[in-house]
């Protein structure tokens, strides 16, 4: 047995124990996060505006020192990582900016937990793709624009041609790898006053650049200077784009996930362009007429080197290929004692999951029978990953600033099996939740006969 197979199926135990644990909401069943997020920097190369921490620049100039000690974040990815599924670089800082970025990947790849980066795409290289693409589950491309005036506007310091050229490298040697080394790829939008007219332009690059899903968020505003930012003046006119970038999505074969239209608001791109507490307060005259002729972004997309990136993807395919994809013809000594332990911990779970199995037989039994049992109130967030701090704080989520434990003063088995884990997550299924909790969009229900029969699979 191989070492990455022990993790498999380490995985899959804890997995199967954390359904049975939301299941029968029993919080003595003893689990681990199945992912973790590692606020590890809050370094940005980048001077987004509407940033909450680098938009403003006394602001940026504080979070750009703010990093995690090695020690602390190399402690928890041991612990955490054998039995997880996926890991994440910071969220509010640039990834790729992380100091020893590549050699954490490298150590991390063993555990077989894939990274799921957010990124502004600038800090790409060769170099960087070829350990990334293998290690990682899906690629968040940040972007707030389809133009070079929106994009360098909305992302100060980034170079619109070098942006596409590192998309289209990542995306193209994508394309080459075999299916088991793809990550997923897609672009993430702030929704922004300024942008709305964007929106079916940020579609159709999404498709020229071999990117096959587009996200957008509205955006949330952090600094009184962009109050005229908020989509919730514009309703008439994201109404309209919305309605055109569906259009271009369909038409294209993009797939496209937007907040949805007003109610009630009647569509119209009757709206004036630009003012006052925006981030671009006066456009060119030519801005519309240019925006809307669709050869213009075609134009843009043709002038970034084809022929040299596909030189450049050829070769990070057949490094990472070489490196990844091909069976090794020897035993790694230094692995030996790894894979021991391992095993001892990995049979340590079995034998635990079958006990509580056992215990819950008929518990489980009653539930499929049944079939309309209760939906099972569910957050993804508190029931499969914790959010670390540069200080050691972990939280269930990125909305939640109230810590529940400190990895300073413990280890995250610990904390996540912890009486105030617990008493969270009892409140969460109460009819008097967190505050950040009531009407959160992450909420969804599970049929708890559903839960039984994937506890139950093979």
């Amino acid at each position: 047995m191989k070492l990455s197979d022990i993790y498999i199926q380490m995985k899959s135990i804890n997995h199967k124990l954390s359904l049975l644990q939301l299941l029968t909401q029993d919080s003595t069943i003893h689990t681990m996060p199945h992912g973790v997020s590692f606020q590890n920097t809050l370094l940005c190369n980048l001077r987004c505006p509407h940033c909450q921490t680098h938009g403003v620049e006394e602001h940026r100039k504080y979070y750009n020192t703010i990093n995690m000690p090695h020690e602390m974040l190399t402690r928890v990815a041991h612990e955490v990582l054998p039995t997880a599924d996926e890991y994440l670089f910071t969220v509010s800082g640039e990834p790729l900016a992380s100091p020893n970025f590549t050699q954490l990947l490298l150590e991390f790849f063993p555990y077989c937990a894939k990274i799921e980066l957010h990124t502004n795409g600038t800090l790409i290289t060769p170099e960087i793709l070829t350990n990334l693409i293998p290690a990682t589950k899906g690629i968040h491309i940040s972007i707030d624009g389809a133009t070079q005036l929106m994009v360098e506007a909305t992302r100060k310091g980034a170079k619109y041609k070098k942006l596409l050229q590192n998309i289209k490298l990542l995306t193209k040697t994508v394309d080459l790898l075999p299916d088991k080394l793809k990550p997923l790829i897609y672009f993430g939008c702030t929704i922004l006053g300024s942008n709305i007219r964007e929106l079916p332009e940020i579609v159709e690059l999404a498709y020229l650049l071999g990117v096959p899903k587009v996200y957008g968020y509205f955006v949330v505003v952090y600094h009184e200077h962009l109050n005229n930012e908020d989509v919730k003046n514009y309703k008439p006119l994201y109404n309209y784009y919305h309605e055109k970038a569906v259009e271009a999505a369909n038409r294209l074969g993009v797939f496209l996930c937007l907040p949805p239209p007003f109610a009630g608001v009647e569509a119209s791109d009757d709206s004036p362009i630009g003012g006052n507490n925006m981030i671009i307060e006066n456009f060119p005259g030519d801005y519309i007429d240019k925006l809307h002729a669709r050869s213009h972004i075609e134009d843009i997309v043709n002038i970034i080197g084809a022929e040299a990136i596909d030189i450049q993807a050829n070769k990070i395919k057949d490094v990472i290929i070489d490196r990844y994809d091909v069976p090794k013809q020897h035993v790694d000594l230094s692995n030996l004692f790894s894979l021991g332990r391992n095993y001892l911990m990995l049979k340590k779970m079995t034998m635990y999951y079958r006990k509580m199995l056992k215990h819950y037989k008929q518990f489980l039994d009653e539930t499929i029978q049944r079939g309309d049992a209760k939906p099972i109130k569910y957050c993804e967030s508190l029931s499969k990953r914790i959010y670390l701090s540069p200080a050691g704080e972990i939280t269930p989520c990125c909305y939640i600033y109230n810590p529940l434990g400190n990895i300073s003063s413990d280890n995250v088995k610990n904390i996540w099996n912890g009486d105030v884990y617990n008493d969270f997550r009892q409140k969460f299924q109460s009819d008097n939740p967190f505050k950040e909790c009531i009407n959160c969009h992450n909420i969804s229900y599970l049929s708890p006969a559903a839960l039984c029969h994937e506890i139950n699979s093979v």
